[in-house]
């Protein structure tokens, strides 16, 4: 009895040790899938003003590249403009990448208007205006989570008159 107990034990033993071997590549294969996926701001749009602060969508331009279709659990992150933060946001729903396409995904942005303490003028007016987005996804794999940490920088330049143009009054 004591013998077979000892077999089954070596069996399981086996099972798994194999099991880890052929799992280990898939894994690797995973986090490899996620670390080629592109994230992008494409725009940022202001859509409700309030007296304590307005709300804004952040649309990402997210690109899988990949051979497998992806899903995001969670994306969260930080927006600054002009290296003064602007607010914050997190995805709602999950969010699904096709394989080898590229997804536009709108997430929310909660902007205070006591945290930006009248440097808001100074941002909207000022010649350029820089904004870094820094947060990251986590992605749902069978395996486990995978999180992908991103920090995406941008400038803009705000176009000027020529002398020779007349403005409008």
């Amino acid at each position: 009895m004591r013998l077979k107990t000892i077999k089954n034990k070596s069996i399981i033993f086996l099972i798994l040790i194999i099991s880890s071997l052929l799992l280990a590549p898939i894994s690797c294969s995973l986090k490899d899938a996620v670390k080629k996926c592109k994230f992008k701001v494409d725009r940022i749009a202001i859509k409700d003003f309030s007296n304590e602060g307005f709300k804004a969508v952040v649309t990402f331009k997210i690109k899988n590249p990949n051979w497998i279709s992806l899903t995001i659990d969670d994306l969260e992150y930080t927006v600054w403009v002009n290296g003064k933060e602007l607010g914050n946001g997190k995805s709602e729903d999950k969010i699904s990448i096709p394989r080898k396409s590229k997804s536009y995904v709108d997430v929310p942005l909660q902007i205070k208007l006591t945290e930006l303490s009248g440097s808001l003028f100074k941002i909207l007016f000022s010649g350029n205006i820089e904004y870094r987005v820094k947060g990251k996804a986590v992605f749902a794999t069978f395996l486990g989570k995978i999180e992908y940490p991103f920090d995406l920088e941008k400038e803009m330049k705000r176009s000027k008159k020529k002398k020779s143009e007349k403005a409008d009054l």
